[in-house]
C-alpha cells in the first residue's frame, strides 16, 4: 500500500514503523474523523509524517515532535492552533504534547525498527490507550 506524502511523493506503509504507528494514530483519532466513520486509512498521510519524522531524527525530543505535528495537521487537514481561542488550544496542546510523549517513550524501540527494518517484524506492545 502506498500513500502520498506531503512533498508529493509516495511512502511505503510497508516498514515496520509505519505498521506499528498506524495504530497508535488512529487510537488516538486527534481530529475525531474515525468516530465519526472515516475511513481506516484517514491518518495515513499523518502516520507516514510521523515514520518519516522519526527515520530521519534520531534524537528528536517530544515537544520538537509536538511542535512539527501541529503543523503538519494544521497544514495538511486545515484546522490547528493558530485558528483557535485560547481555551480551546490549550486543550488541543495537551493532547498533542500527551501523544508526542507516548510516542517518545516508544522512541527507542522505534528506531530499532526503522534500522531493522524487517518487515516480518513483531508488533510493539503499545500499552493500554489514551
Amino acid at each position: 500500500m502506498k500513500v502520498h506524502c506531503e512533498k508529493g511523493g509516495l511512502c511505503s506503509c510497508r516498514t515496520s514503523v509505519w505498521r506499528n504507528v498506524k495504530p497508535l494514530v488512529n487510537d488516538w483519532d486527534p481530529l475525531g474523523l474515525l468516530a465519526l466513520g472515516a475511513p481506516d486509512d484517514e491518518y495515513d498521510c499523518l502516520t507516514s509524517f510521523l515514520t518519516n519524522f522519526m527515520e530521519q531524527n534520531e534524537e528528536w525530543e517530544a515537544a520538537q515532535l509536538q511542535q512539527e505535528l501541529e503543523h503538519f495537521v494544521e497544514t495538511h487537514f486545515g484546522i490547528g492552533p493558530s485558528m483557535m481561542k485560547a481555551d480551546r488550544r490549550t486543550l488541543w496542546q495537551s493532547q498533542f504534547a500527551a501523544f508526542s510523549s507516548k510516542l517518545w517513550m516508544l522512541r527507542d524501540s522505534l528506531i530499532s525498527l526503522a534500522k531493522s527494518q524487517v518487515e516480518e517484524s513483531p508488533r510493539l506492545d503499545h500499552g493500554p490507550s489514551s
